[in-house]
């Protein structure tokens, strides 16, 4: 089994492509605003995974904001439930 790794340009690069995605689909169907996610690797030690939510707005014309709206870590494994349920 391959273990999953965070690579940090990787990462980057994925956010801009989530960004281009957010603003392509309120250019596409004319929105004010796009809810979008990334998942990712949030801890090496006890490997768990992240999902980061961004809202993206089209606040005037050709300026589009993107803010971190929440974040949350999940473990990756029914044998780190007990260690996540106990935080």
């Amino acid at each position: 089994i391959i273990q999953p790794t965070c690579n940090k340009a990787a990462l980057c690069m994925d956010l801009v492509r989530v960004a281009c995605f957010s603003k392509e689909a309120i250019d596409l169907h004319l929105l004010e605003s796009s809810i979008s996610f990334q998942i990712h690797v949030a801890n090496f030690v006890n490997i768990r995974f992240a999902i980061t939510f961004f809202l993206t707005r089209l606040d005037h014309d050709g300026l589009y904001v993107m803010y971190e709206v929440g974040h949350l870590e999940f473990p990756s494994s029914l044998g780190q439930l007990p260690v996540f349920t106990n935080l």
